[in-house]
């Protein structure tokens, strides 16, 4: 699989291709940019993707009406002459992102088009055109322009990735598949539905097939960092505890979803800082050897991020987006999720329930947390390690 190109670990400033219109918030879809077929008149054709979308659209309005748009840009060729101006026969799966600097979001995506690969039986990685109007993103560093990690990521992940803005005319697809939005994923539904389902491996699945379990997040994580080419001999490396163990703190940074959204930024953990100190300084004071890893992941290229998951034994943070990365934690990964009373969300309790990592979650009255009680269920979870 490809290997993302590196770049400095600076903080990213999001930047776009000169020239290349941005949109806002609500996607634009300039036509004729993703066609591909006709069924005849445009009244027709619009009745249809109606119809269509109707049938498979949830119930939600605003998502029914963002699907609808990419129906609508589809025409369903079932007689020739058609006219385009590009024929593509690989498989393609055409998406639409929307919060797609954040990375949980842009995680519900990779796992939507992953999904959408594995149900469709798609032989190999296929191509990706992105449907949506966002712009491709880069950072500046020293006047140099480097593309920012979660594009990285997708060029890694899939063979070819394509903006539909970028097609001169209509362009017709053999096999199209529509992915889901990173919205209708399991991921992002767990918060307001509700259903069982545990991890396990692919190997104990296929020795004793179980329809409350699922491997899906495990080997969808394992994409990831086989993409990276992190694998040792086709598997997932173990943990190097021979120097000592590796609690990852995974901070939280002032971001914005969208680059062009403007919004408040609030602190999930108002004293973050402190707590990590203190947790530096705890570690020292361990019978067994511990490093506490600063993850500053705005400050990584995606294979660090990954590298820094991989090698931790115990993950902790405040919510953020940054513990999604826990789709490519290895199995025996504890986890201490800091949770402000602003923020009581299940994301990430139910990625490790999906993942069958053991999951810890310390619940604060507001956004600050008592240092005695991150550093005793820190030594708790330690206990079990051994240490």
């Amino acid at each position: 699989m490809a290997t993302a190109r590196r770049h400095p670990q600076q903080a990213t400033q999001l930047a776009h291709w000169p020239g290349t219109p941005c949109t806002d918030g609500t996607p634009q879809y300039p036509r004729p940019a993703g066609r591909a077929a006709s069924i005849g008149k445009k009244a027709r054709r619009r009745r249809s993707a109606h119809r269509y979308g109707d049938a498979m659209s949830p119930a939600t309005a605003h998502l029914r009406l963002l699907q609808l748009t990419n129906f609508q840009l589809l025409h369903f060729v079932f007689k020739m002459p058609f006219i385009f101006v590009m024929w593509i026969e690989e498989p393609t799966l055409l998406v639409t992102r929307f919060e797609y600097a954040n990375l949980f979001h842009t995680i519900t995506d990779w796992y939507s088009a992953y999904v959408s690969s594995r149900v469709t039986n798609l032989p190999d990685r296929p191509n990706v055109v992105f449907v949506d109007g966002h712009c491709k993103n880069y950072y500046m560093q020293l006047k140099v322009r480097f593309m920012a990690p979660l594009e990285q990521t997708w060029e890694s992940l899939f063979s070819n990735v394509t903006y539909a803005k970028s097609f001169s005319g209509p362009v017709c697809f053999r096999h199209a598949v529509l992915s889901p939005l990173g919205y209708e994923t399991a991921l992002f539904k767990g918060l307001s539905e509700s259903f069982s389902c545990e991890g396990a491996s692919a190997q104990s699945l296929r020795n004793k097939p179980d329809h409350q379990k699922t491997a899906r997040l495990s080997e969808f994580g394992e994409m990831i960092i086989a993409s990276f080419d992190l694998l040792e001999d086709g598997i997932v490396p173990p943990k190097k505890t021979s120097n000592g163990l590796k609690i990852l703190f995974v901070r939280r940074e002032d971001y914005l979803a969208h680059p062009r959204h403007s919004g408040k930024v609030e602190s999930r953990l108002s004293n973050e800082q402190e707590v990590f100190d203190a947790v530096e300084k705890w570690a020292k004071g361990q019978k067994c050897k511990i490093t506490v890893v600063n993850g500053l992941f705005a400050h990584m290229s995606m294979k660090e991020q990954l590298q820094a998951i991989l090698e931790a034994s115990v993950i902790i943070g405040a919510h953020g987006a940054g513990l999604t990365h826990l789709v490519s934690a290895t199995p025996d990964t504890k986890v201490l999720e800091i949770i402000s009373s602003f923020y009581r969300r299940p994301h990430f309790g139910l990625i490790s329930r999906w993942k069958s990592l053991e999951y810890h979650a310390i619940n604060l009255p507001g956004s600050y947390a008592s240092i005695p009680d991150v550093t005793s269920e820190l030594g708790n979870i330690l206990k079990g390690l051994g240490c």
